[in-house]
C-alpha cells in the first residue's frame, strides 16, 4: 500500500532532537507502551529490543503483535510512534496507510498526552512539513469509545 507521508513524517520527526537519540531503558519503553494501550484500552504488544541495524518497528498480528526497538532508537517518541501503528492497526484494521491521517492523529494524541512537547509545537511543525492527521479529539480514546 502506498504511504504518501512516511518521509515528511520522518523528517519531521528528525527535526527533535530527543527523538533522535537513545534515552531511555527497554523497561522504560515498556511502560510508555503499556501507558498508550491503557488510553486506548488494548492489551500491549511484545516489547523487545533487537541488535541488527533494522529500524525500530511494529508488527501486527491476529495472535501476536511485537513493537521491535533497535539499540540505539529507544526514547519516548519512537516508543509512541510504534504504539500508534499498533493502535491504528487494532482500532481500524490493516486497510490504513501505515502513516496516513488517523495514525498521524493518534500519534499527536499520544504525544500530547505524555508531554513530549507542547501541541501548539507539535501542530505547527507537522503543519509546516504538510502532514495531515485527524484532529486529535476525533481519534481520542473516550471519542472511540475506548480505554479511558
Amino acid at each position: 500500500m502506498k504511504d504518501p507521508q512516511k518521509k515528511r513524517v520522518y523528517a519531521w520527526e528528525s527535526e527533535w532532537f530527543d527523538w533522535n537519540r537513545s534515552n531511555l531503558t527497554l523497561k522504560e519503553c515498556r511502560t510508555a507502551v503499556k501507558w498508550a494501550c491503557k488510553h486506548y484500552g488494548l492489551p500491549p504488544p511484545q516489547v523487545r529490543q533487537h541488535h541488527t541495524q533494522h529500524h525500530t518497528s511494529c508488527t501486527t498480528g491476529p495472535k501476536k503483535s511485537v513493537i521491535s526497538f533497535r539499540t540505539d532508537q529507544k526514547n519516548a517518541a519512537a516508543a509512541l510512534h510504534e504504539v500508534a501503528h499498533y493502535i491504528c492497526d487494532k482500532i481500524f484494521g490493516f486497510k490504513m496507510e501505515s502513516h496516513g491521517a488517523h495514525w498521524m492523529g493518534i500519534y499527536l494524541w499520544l504525544l500530547e498526552g505524555a508531554r513530549i512537547a507542547p501541541r501548539t509545537a507539535l501542530h505547527a511543525s507537522a503543519k509546516a512539513r504538510r502532514i495531515k492527521w485527524v484532529q486529535t479529539w476525533l481519534v481520542s480514546p473516550k471519542r472511540l469509545g475506548r480505554g479511558r
